[in-house]
């Protein structure tokens, strides 16, 4: 079984598009949970209807608002598939989508070391149908995350279904008052003992809408600074990652912790000697922040 996830956050409107396209998998394996992270629309009345119409198979859950990392937590913990698949309320799937990541999974299977394998990676897709980030050049490709990204330059989002085991041995850290952690801070530290199989596959349409975590990522990530220092010193401690991709997220580092002089809530990795020498290029890009961005904090 496959358990689809998503979480919800006054994106009522646009959950009985992601339903129709799951009531259309050839695939049918599957459950869909969707956790409403403190949404103050109408999202309980359509669940409520969708739940009512029991067309697949549906949980939902409601909790106060606590941010997407909170929600996922919840959903990997009530969740019952082998794989775990983020599919964010204002996406929904191809025809074929879970049958392409189960597919994959089963072929992956037959493998000696298919314990070392986290999941399936496949393409996110614009709804014209081209991927986001740019054509990739591969049918498929082992590797961990931080090299597909560090060592590959392969750009734009992914979809990912991952071992649910996996993450509930890995929930996200809580911060009291943050509500953003990002999931490349998860994929990072799995980096280190799995690697995933991306396959060249067209299985979730994006559209990254206004107002959305993606749009407001770099106001999040000022407003949430533990997450953000956790996020870049979990890439910059991995040995994975070449020396260019640490150098990047140390400026990054910087770049969101310039202000921040209270005491980390979180258990941080010790950062390497070399980091000081950044700082100067940190602060550059906080000003530029400052200056560019109109949704920065304070704004």
């Amino acid at each position: 079984m496959i358990t689809v996830f998503t979480p919800a956050y006054n994106r009522a409107h646009l959950l009985s598009r992601l339903y129709e396209s799951l009531k259309l998998q050839t695939f049918k394996d599957f459950e869909w949970i969707v956790v409403d992270d403190g949404s103050i629309d109408n999202t309980k009345e359509v669940m409520a209807k969708l739940l009512e119409e029991g067309a697949i198979k549906l949980r939902f859950f409601s909790q106060e608002n606590g941010g997407k990392h909170m929600a996922t937590n919840k959903g990997v913990a009530e969740a019952y598939g082998e794989l775990f698949f983020n599919v964010d309320s204002d996406d929904f799937l191809t025809p074929n989508a879970l049958q392409e990541i189960d597919s994959a999974w089963n072929l992956l299977s037959q493998k000696s070391d298919f314990d070392t394998y986290l999941g399936i990676g496949a393409n996110r897709i614009t709804p014209e149908g081209q991927t986001i980030g740019g054509a990739v050049k591969y049918d498929i490709l082992d590797t961990n995350m931080s090299a597909y990204r560090y060592k590959y330059f392969i750009k734009g989002d992914k979809s990912e279904a991952v071992r649910t085991l996996v993450l509930k041995q890995h929930p996200f850290p809580f911060v009291k008052g943050e509500k953003f952690c990002s999931e490349g801070f998860l994929w990072n530290k799995l980096s280190r003992n799995y690697k995933l199989r991306y396959i060249n596959k067209g299985v979730c349409v994006c559209t990254y809408l206004d107002g959305g975590i993606t749009s407001r990522s770099i106001t999040l990530r000022y407003q949430s600074p533990n997450y953000a220092s956790l996020l870049y010193l979990t890439i910059i401690s991995n040995k994975k990652v070449p020396l260019l991709g640490k150098l990047k997220e140390a400026i990054n580092y910087w770049r969101f912790n310039v202000k921040n002089r209270r005491h980390f809530e979180l258990e941080m990795p010790e950062k390497p000697f070399w980091i000081f020498a950044i700082y100067p290029l940190g602060l550059i890009c906080h000003l530029y922040d400052k200056v560019k961005h109109l949704d920065k904090p304070g704004k």
